[in-house]
């Protein structure tokens, strides 16, 4: 009987399976080389150990103490070595399964050959930490409130597969100190760092964060050589707990490196760096800007003051602080409205100038009361109107080179030098 034999799949050696395979009671199978089960099991009382390459097909994955589910059915042990490449190559949408070891030190591998929308591995265990993710073909969901942690210098290599999408594709940790680097085109639905330091190369091809997906810089977090593309209604958020230079991550007004929306959260932003060395790079978001309480953007921070425009195409929503750059020619463009939820004083000017050049009505509102005066504002919005909910004080000038300021039954105080 085959189930009374040992087995060994040696090293460079590729079995596969088109039935069950029984390994009996005090037999074995010893995997080195390479196993293929398709939709088959292995079954009986003996014991598996692999440490070579799993191909894992059934739909269920490989589920840990079960005779009924997965590939692996046997009710002996099971040595799963975290040092092997688990390759998920169903031709349908599978799981990964609760056998998956939560550390690979090895290869997690989706060749998923199924039809579009029936061709996704979804994560079964929260936080499995990987060295090598290889998204050959078909999707790979981590799972909605789910992270796949990868390992310090770990790569997530695309050629051919991707993460599904929303907010099903989950979170991409990389991890310190040596952070990651991701290869091909790809589209991971939120990623984030882990750690100081952690620098992550997002690649030289395209990797894309999802709409409503995320990148979270934390502590010690940085973009090393080449940043994310954002797709719209995607977020860059700052989350360092610390002062941060500005880096690759916010560089420039197209593809790779320029945020949709951004938050700066338990963030101190210096946008020139250190040294003013990014004084003069683009400083514009396709979406909204958002200072939270706790977050602050400096754009003179230490003396290193910007001389590029911050340009928010969309809405600013300031409850931390917000400064503007001691040196003449860096001003405030807002596309959408002007919302000051703060609790007290936290826009510094520095005789900057604040333009509203939005395409349609664009409202000055919140509930701060303590909002400092305006040094110059300007409304240059192409015919539509500003209104402001709040009374307003102008130090230096008002300029309505097209559209008008509606004030309603707010006070409009213009100080005694200045200009309208």
């Amino acid at each position: 009987s085959i189930s009374q034999i040992n087995w060994t799949i040696n090293s460079g050696a590729i079995f596969g399976l088109t039935s069950n395979l029984p390994v009996a009671t005090s037999r074995s199978l010893t995997i080195t080389g390479t196993l293929n089960t398709g939709t088959a099991a292995v079954t009986g009382a003996g014991t598996v150990s692999l440490s070579g390459t799993l191909g894992i097909g059934s739909p269920d994955g490989i589920v840990t103490g079960s005779t009924t589910a997965g590939n692996l059915r046997n009710s002996g042990t099971r040595t799963l070595n975290p040092t092997a490449t688990y390759r998920y190559n169903g031709s349908s949408s599978q799981t990964t399964g609760t056998n998956l070891p939560t550390s690979i030190t090895g290869i997690l591998e989706i060749v998923n050959s199924g039809s579009t929308g029936n061709n996704t591995v979804t994560m079964t265990n929260n936080n499995t930490t990987v060295s090598t993710l290889n998204l050959t073909s078909g999707l790979l969901a981590i799972g909605t409130g789910q992270t796949l942690i990868i390992a310090s210098g770990g790569t997530v290599n695309g050629t051919g597969g991707d993460f599904a999408s929303g907010a099903t594709g989950g979170m991409v940790r990389f991890s310190t100190t040596a952070g990651g680097t991701f290869n091909g085109n790809l589209n991971p639905f939120s990623v984030e760092t882990n750690g100081n330091p952690c620098g992550v190369n997002f690649g030289a091809q395209t990797v894309t964060i999802q709409s409503g997906g995320t990148f979270n810089i934390n502590a010690g977090g940085f973009v090393n050589s080449n940043p994310p593309a954002y797709a719209s209604g995607s977020t860059l958020t700052y989350l360092t707990g610390a002062d941060y230079g500005r880096g690759l991550e916010w560089s420039t007004t197209s593809g790779k490196g320029y945020p949709h929306h951004v938050n700066v959260s338990t963030t101190t932003l210096n946008p020139a760096s250190t040294g003013a060395v990014n004084a003069a790079v683009p400083f514009q978001c396709a979406g909204n800007l958002t200072i939270s309480s706790g977050g602050n953007i400096y754009m003179d921070f230490g003396g290193n003051n910007m001389t590029e425009d911050l340009r928010v195409l969309g809405n600013l929503s300031l409850q931390g602080n917000l400064s503007g750059s001691q040196a003449v020619g860096s001003d405030i463009f807002i596309g959408g409205n002007w919302t000051n939820n703060g609790t007290a004083a936290n826009f510094f000017p520095n005789s900057r100038e604040v333009v509203f050049n939005g395409s349609s009505g664009q409202t000055i509102g919140g509930t701060n009361t303590t909002v400092p005066a305006f040094a110059f504002l300007a409304i240059t919005t192409g015919g539509s109107d500003v209104t402001s909910n709040l009374p307003l004080t102008i130090n230096n000038r008002v300029q309505m080179n097209s559209g008008k300021l509606i004030i309603g039954n707010n006070n409009l105080t213009i100080a005694a030098t200045g200009l309208i």
